[in-house]
């Protein structure tokens, strides 16, 4: 469980009949007071958690949420984060550095950022992608504007799919197919 008014995470370890709550990330920066916009497991090892924060950026725990790392990028907003299935060292984040949205790829597990998308004017974010389950390079996102973007080459190419009249909360891709 992630997201305000109390701040935090939440972390079940007995099916759902307790939580205990995780809000430190070093020292000097805690969770309680940060909204929590986003939440990955890696598929591959449990115990490795994102976070996207309002504030932080990217945050990265590898002890099941008992610890956290903030990553240097300078993230202001990350709206969505999605992990390969294949090879969980391919990590895509999406939402906003400066006043634009944007999306950056990682093919070393966070450890460096590509940009492979940027919004044509500031105030439009990127809020959701979806990565194909089979193909680490197949990636949708949506943005603020009610935009739909496909990218089959792991973001070095960009077609429009679709535009809703709102914003695009959420993608989900199909699992059986």
């Amino acid at each position: 469980i992630s997201g305000k008014p109390d701040g935090g995470l939440y972390k079940s370890v007995d099916g759902g009949k307790n939580f205990s709550q995780k809000t430190q990330v070093g020292e000097k920066i805690s969770l309680s007071n940060q909204s929590i916009l986003t939440l990955e497991l890696d598929p591959q090892n449990s115990q490795i958690l994102y976070l996207g924060t309002d504030q932080l950026g990217i945050l990265r725990s590898s002890d099941g949420g008992e610890s956290w790392v903030r990553d240097s990028g300078n993230y202001n907003t990350v709206t969505a984060i999605a992990v390969s299935r294949q090879n969980s060292e391919v990590i895509y984040l999406a939402g906003k550095k400066g006043d634009r949205g944007k999306v950056f790829k990682s093919v070393n597990g966070g450890r460096e950022w590509q940009e492979i998308y940027t919004e044509k004017s500031d105030g439009t974010i990127v809020t959701a992608l979806a990565l194909d389950k089979d193909n680490d390079n197949d990636l949708l996102i949506g943005n603020s504007g009610g935009g739909i973007f496909h990218s089959r080459d792991g973001g070095a190419s960009w077609s429009n799919l679709f535009w809703s009249k709102g914003s695009i909360s959420r993608l989900v891709r199909d699992p059986f197919q």
